[in-house]
């Protein structure tokens, strides 16, 4: 969809207000094995109090002509239902659709590109183990906008990354089944179902490629997606 002028200054202005208080998710970046300068690179901020989203961070959708959209973390390990509120685990900016987030990193990205569920992911396979990598926002999304595969029509190898839990491996799946129809070559790589703990003492099961990374480090996550 076709942004008006007003709303991309909307979330210019945004993105830029909260990018000035990350300092304030430091420790929750920190955990997810993020720096400050990787969040400075993907524009990530964190939103003051008084405001919509406040208490969350801020993960703005950069392409090259701006800001094209905003989705908001909850940094609260126990997301969900916490001391009787309900707190969901994203916030959204309504009325400005579903997009591929990072999708930039398709721009003369010709050999492999990783394809992760999930921003986080993106950014921690881009950020640490070194690939171009693109996220797609949830386990629903690909299926509701397969014309994104075309997205990614030159690119020699796309490696889709699965949660290690069922409904990432079967998102996985599907994505992979659309690359397969229009004969793009496109690999699955699961990541391991085993439970797993938080900095937070979060118990997860299964991994997804940014706790893969966190834990296991970055030589095990490139032989994962090398083989």
């Amino acid at each position: 969809m076709r942004l008006s002028r007003d709303v991309r200054n909307s979330l210019e202005s945004k993105a830029a207000r909260y990018a000035e208080n990350v300092d304030a998710a430091a420790d929750y970046l920190s955990s997810r094995g993020i720096t400050r300068e990787v969040a400075v690179e993907f524009g990530l901020g964190f939103v003051p109090q008084g405001e919509e989203f406040q208490g969350r961070l801020s993960v703005p959708y950069l392409s090259p002509g701006g800001v094209i959209d905003i989705k908001y973390r909850c940094t609260n390990p126990a997301h969900g239902d916490h001391k009787g509120i309900s707190c969901p685990k994203y916030g959204k900016e309504s009325g400005l659709g579903v997009h591929l987030y990072n999708g930039w990193a398709l721009i003369g990205n010709s050999d492999r590109v990783v394809l992760t569920e999930g921003e986080f992911d993106a950014i921690a396979v881009q950020s640490l183990a070194g690939y171009p990598a693109v996220g797609y926002p949830g386990v629903d999304t690909w299926k509701k906008q397969e014309h994104w595969r075309f997205c990614f029509d030159s690119v020699a190898e796309v490696v889709v990354v699965a949660d290690g839990d069922d409904p990432g491996k079967q998102a996985a799946e599907r994505v992979q089944e659309s690359f397969n129809r229009m004969d793009l070559l496109a690999r699955v790589v699961e990541m391991p179902d085993n439970d797993w703990t938080d900095a937070n003492g979060v118990v997860h099961h299964g991994h997804d490629a940014n706790s893969f990374l966190v834990e296991y480090g970055i030589p095990e996550f490139r032989t994962l997606i090398e083989r």
